[in-house]
């Protein structure tokens, strides 16, 4: 009774992995399209820079080291989606995803810092001069000052002390902003689950009982769930982010084309009309609607999630007493 219950929920997981993987990277070409990591980042380095004299998100995002991170619209303008919808500094630039903690705080300094007029305010203790003037001009407190303050006050006449300083907050608010998008994606990727589940008639009781009563399907979704997870060491990640959308895409019809196949050739029940019975439309129940409801929850939990619940059940069952005949 265990092992047969085992092998029902890596039928089940095996299909949620199959389902997460698609929606992710759906999630991942809508992100791209509306350009939400640049979005997040360019948000996240206003809010911590206001208030801020002289420096400014505009500011620091038309810094060359900045600018030279930016993507070339060029190369999507076949397109013509990312530069009208997601934010974009210019026509031929779109603002960068990722900015080094490094190049952030060298950006900041020169924004913030006087051009040197001679040699000696060249010299790391010159900087040090002039940003202590700069910190001592000002009345009232905001984050960078505050952190300038305390570096200089705490660690000395040291650049570097002051440039580690205004990375380490950098990083910080990265974290919480990483936060933020992770909640954002996480409501998407629901409704992706949604619109997958009633859309697909996936129902996580209706497969199950089927995978339980059934020795042979469950017997079927066993052996493809033990080798796709014997030829995957590492979890299945969506789409690297790519300037070539069309690319993307391909790859993302690729694999929703895959993910049809395994379906298909392991006769999972889903979709409205049954093949197995003369394709007979499927009809609404409460089962269906708990079930549907169960199958996108367990969507938006992520391909990540799955791949490790299934790799432990598959270690699992390997650990435990062989049936007779098996």
């Amino acid at each position: 009774m265990f092992l047969k219950t085992l092998e029902v929920a890596i039928g089940v997981v095996f299909l949620y992995l199959l389902l997460t993987f698609v929606a992710s990277a759906i999630l991942e070409g809508i992100a791209i399209l509306f350009n939400w990591r640049a979005k997040t980042l360019y948000q996240t380095i206003d809010l911590m820079l206001q208030g801020v004299p002289r420096v400014s998100v505009q500011k620091v995002y038309r810094n060359p080291m900045v600018r030279a991170l930016g993507r070339n619209a060029s190369r999507v303008s076949r397109l013509n989606l990312v530069e009208r919808l997601g934010w974009h500094e210019s026509r031929t630039r779109i603002a960068p995803s990722y900015i080094p903690p490094a190049v952030f705080s060298a950006a900041v300094l020169d924004i913030l810092l006087p051009k040197p007029v001679n040699k000696d305010a060249l010299s790391p203790e010159g900087y040090i001069k002039a940003l202590r003037e700069r910190v001592a001009g000002q009345q009232q407190s905001n984050g960078l000052l505050s952190i300038l303050r305390t570096t200089l006050i705490t660690q000395g006449p040291s650049i570097q002390a002051v440039r580690l300083a205004i990375e380490k907050w950098f990083n910080d608010s990265m974290d919480r902003a990483s936060g933020w998008y992770k909640r954002r994606t996480q409501v998407w990727l629901l409704s992706i689950g949604l619109l997958i589940a009633f859309g697909g008639h996936v129902d996580t009781i209706g497969i199950s009982q089927w995978l339980w009563s059934g020795d042979a399907a469950r017997q079927a979704a066993l052996a493809a769930a033990q080798s796709y997870a014997g030829k995957n060491n590492a979890a299945p990640a969506a789409t690297p982010t790519e300037a070539d959308l069309k690319k993307y895409f391909g790859d993302v019809a690729n694999q929703i084309g895959d993910l049809d196949r395994r379906i298909t050739d392991l006769q999972y029940p889903v979709g409205w009309y049954d093949a197995a019975h003369d394709y007979k439309p499927r009809e609404w129940s409460w089962q269906f609607v708990l079930g549907a409801l169960i199958t996108a929850i367990a969507i938006s939990m992520g391909s990540t999630f799955w791949f490790d619940a299934l790799q432990s059940l598959i270690k699992l069952r390997g650990a435990g007493p062989k049936p007779d005949g098996r």
